[in-house]
């Protein structure tokens, strides 16, 4: 009995000792949490910043790319690069990438037209790519044809008497019915970036 009441003395000692320091711990433990929770919040929007940055920087660089592509008649690398900003924006949704403003050399020509197009044939179920820009045309194979506006219809003339008669309708912009040189009915769609 003479051990039992010091033990509860000291022991009563420490729970009244440990019910004050509770106080200045939870102080402590919340200033921590949220001097955590600040830095946290700074990396976060530090990571969404670089990223969204290197986001753009890598967006312009592709739409260069592209465009060199498609200036050099390379379109299969126009279309790599192309799945690629696709793949860019899956991954980034919610960013908004805008193409990057080009200033038209002065006298340089533009046409509604202007892009690439999906050229299907009638037989075979077959298909070409064609890059329209102002007063050109160019094909896979990279022989360049002329537009112009005959007639009140737009004439692709490939040379060699060999043209295509383009019948358009502005009710739809991205889809093109053309009539060839031997009568065969042909269509072109816009491919969208």
């Amino acid at each position: 009995m003479k051990f039992l009441t010091p033990l509860l003395s000291l022991i009563l000692a420490h729970v009244a000792t440990a019910a004050e320091a509770p106080s200045a711990l939870l102080e402590l433990r919340q200033a921590w949490t949220n001097s955590i929770a600040d830095a946290d919040n700074k990396a976060k929007d530090l990571h969404r910043t670089k990223t969204i940055k290197a986001n753009k920087l890598y967006y312009a660089e592709l739409q260069q790319m592209k465009n060199n592509f498609m200036e050099a008649k390379n379109l299969e690398g126009a279309v790599a690069v192309n799945a690629e900003i696709e793949k860019l924006k899956a991954l980034h949704g919610k960013q908004k990438f805008e193409v990057p403003k080009e200033e038209k050399p002065v006298g340089k020509k533009s046409s509604p037209l202007d892009g690439v197009w999906i050229h299907h044939f009638a037989e075979n179920d077959g298909k070409g790519v064609f890059v329209f820009n102002g007063d050109k045309v160019v094909n896979l194979r990279g022989k360049v044809g002329k537009v112009s506006n005959k007639e009140g219809f737009i004439m692709l003339d490939w040379g060699d008497d060999y043209w295509h008669k383009l019948l358009i309708d502005p009710d739809k912009p991205d889809f093109i019915k053309c009539i060839n040189n031997a009568g065969r009915t042909v269509s072109y769609t816009r491919l969208k970036w």
